[in-house]
């Protein structure tokens, strides 16, 4: 019952990244340090890339067609994010699925598993296998 008073008054999905940004796949990683440090409610916690303008979308969208796009851009282990506490690190990769979209958009979701509550992290590493152009980072620090 606790946990469900946290996520009611405490959840929230969190812009990281002020407009869109790009990720090189031939750099070591992309660093985004935070203004402010994030940290999980629960260990469903989320690291949110809209991916969106990546995937192309027609006039009349199909959904279950842009779907297959997705999933056969972005397949398993294709994104890492390394979530950076002061001194320990925690990963997070990208699951099988972890794509959805729907008419308008594309949301890559990573997790790990057990994330650490209580933690404040400071800063996020990306490393990614292709190239991610004109995407937006979340932080989304909450699973139901």
């Amino acid at each position: 019952m606790i946990e469900f008073f946290k996520i009611l008054f405490f959840s929230k999905l969190v812009l990281l990244t002020p407009g869109f940004v790009d990720i090189d796949n031939s750099a070591d990683y992309f660093a985004l340090n935070l203004n402010e440090p994030i940290s999980a409610i629960n260990s469903g916690a989320s690291v949110q890339i809209d991916v969106t303008r990546m995937i192309q979308f027609d006039d009349k969208p199909d959904v279950i067609e842009i779907q297959k796009r997705a999933d056969a851009l972005f397949s398993d282990e294709v994104i890492e994010v390394v979530l950076v506490e002061t001194d320990k690190t925690h990963v997070l990769s990208l699951k099988n699925g972890g794509a959805s979209v729907n008419a308008n958009s594309a949301i890559l979701s990573l997790s790990g598993q057990d994330i650490p509550t209580g933690v404040d992290f400071k800063e996020l590493k990306i490393t990614s296998s292709i190239k991610l152009e004109k995407i937006k980072i979340y932080w989304k620090n909450f699973k139901k």
